[in-house]
């Protein structure tokens, strides 16, 4: 027994390296296929949850008051808002999950550019099928992570957490600005050319 004990504990580490490893793979695919523009490439590295993520962002998108809005994290809540001035009502309606997150995917190429300095540090398991990365630029650590998700034997993006690792960034450059939140979004989406009002709290749609 000792010495099956003793096996075991020389045998974590490896386990925990492989698993690194994997994790780290799967976000150079990730990175790579972002600036690629390959967009099924992207899908195919992102988990199912994520979809379920993005169904939901479509349902709030389309049918949240005002008080639901409101109640959503800083980051969602910037999404729902600017989603509904960035793209149509009728095309949105015509949406599902997995049409939503490659609409997002294909009309927001910025984002390419800016991922190629991100890459992952240390790597964390959080549970059997969950492992978190320490996120980096240029090789330097930030107080941000992603989740990963293993599907099978193939590690997956938690895209949620993507979307979600900047919130406190955000909310301290919000309160840096000295506007509150409205005001904030109204400056930075004139800043992208979209005018927007009080409207944008309202649903598109009735169920």
């Amino acid at each position: 027994m000792k010495k099956l004990v003793l096996s075991l504990l020389f045998l974590f580490p490896a386990v925990l390296f492989a698993q690194e490893e994997e994790v780290k793979a799967t976000f150079d695919s990730f990175k790579a296929a972002m600036v690629e523009g390959n967009t099924d490439a992207v899908l195919a590295l992102t988990s199912a949850s994520s979809m379920e993520y993005y169904s939901n962002m479509l349902d709030m998108v389309l049918y949240a008051d005002s008080a639901k809005v409101a109640a959503l994290p800083l980051i969602q809540k910037i999404g729902v808002l600017g989603t509904r001035v960035r793209i149509p009502k009728e095309d949105l309606i015509g949406m599902d999950g997995e049409s939503f997150f490659r609409y997002n995917i294909d009309n927001n190429k910025q984002n390419s550019q800016q991922i190629q300095m991100l890459g992952i540090g240390d790597v964390m398991s959080v549970d059997d099928n969950t492992a978190q990365g320490q996120v980096t630029a240029n090789g330097q650590a930030l107080p941000m992570s992603i989740n990963f998700v293993q599907e099978g034997s193939d590690w997956k993006i938690d895209m949620s957490s993507l979307e979600n690792m900047s919130e406190g960034q955000l909310n301290q450059i919000i309160q840096q600005s000295g506007m509150d939140f409205n005001q904030f979004l109204k400056m930075a989406m004139a800043q992208q050319g979209m005018e927007v009002d009080d409207s944008i709290w309202q649903p598109l749609a009735e169920k």
